[in-house]
């Protein structure tokens, strides 16, 4: 009888446990966002002992490990999943800014959507997104692309450079920090 207690006790351990691991892992990025401690102090606690399940439960109590296994390969099919590029658009046109200790990067796509993701050292990123028009050698976001006032509505394409800010007198300001590079262009 303890032995079968002891058998159902593992089994809802587990499943309580797949609950944990699928959440933390689908909410991930969302809680790395808001407590960058996450990321570090406990997701990769939470893989190391859904690691540690799996050899675990393999010996002891197969209805745990295909319950451990399961979530596992539900949780790497989320991550594998949630941010492929095969479920988006086509990138027409990608830049990158470059800064001291960030680093932006932008991304077109032919359905007329962009991504901005900002990125810092730490490996905190953000990602902004919005609807874009193309006029001549100009793009216009018509969504706010950032929250602050640091990128401005409209951008021009200047050979490889994609131009942030201008002179007084009309010159575009290619000092560090006011453009991005070009990395790809693929626009009409």
């Amino acid at each position: 009888m303890a032995n079968n207690n002891s058998n159902i006790y593992r089994i809802v351990f587990a499943l309580i446990w797949a609950i944990l691991f699928i959440i933390s892992i689908f909410y991930h990025k969302e809680l790395y966002n808001s407590y960058w401690i996450f990321g570090y102090g406990i997701l990769l606690p939470v893989i190391l002992i859904q690691i540690v399940l799996i050899f675990l439960n393999f010996k002891r109590n197969k209805h745990s490990f295909v319950i451990t296994v399961i979530s596992t390969i539900i949780g790497l099919g989320i991550v594998l999943v949630r941010d492929s590029e095969v479920f988006k658009s086509k990138v027409l046109f990608k830049a990158h800014l470059d800064g001291d200790i960030n680093g932006l990067t932008l991304k077109f796509r032919s359905d007329e959507t962009f991504e901005m993701i900002s990125s810092t050292f730490m490996g905190h990123e953000e990602s902004y997104s919005g609807n874009y028009k193309l006029e001549d050698d100009k793009i216009i976001f018509l969504d706010r692309p950032y929250d602050n006032d640091f990128v401005p509505d409209t951008l021009q394409i200047l050979n490889d450079k994609l131009i942030l800010n201008y002179y007084l007198n009309g010159e575009p300001d290619t000092s560090f920090g006011n453009f991005f590079q070009i990395i790809e262009n693929h626009f009409p």
